[in-house]
């Protein structure tokens, strides 16, 4: 549940933020952080 609705938050909250992204993907799972940070780079 978690890993279909990070992906989601991440991809609309990067447009807005990357920073909050990051944050939000490390407490919720390390491995999702990696992903969202590819994205962003």
């Amino acid at each position: 549940m978690v890993k279909t609705g990070a992906p989601i938050e991440c991809w609309r909250n990067r447009q807005l933020q990357g920073r909050t992204v990051t944050l939000v993907l490390v407490g919720k799972d390390t491995k999702e952080r990696k992903w969202v940070r590819n994205d962003i780079k």
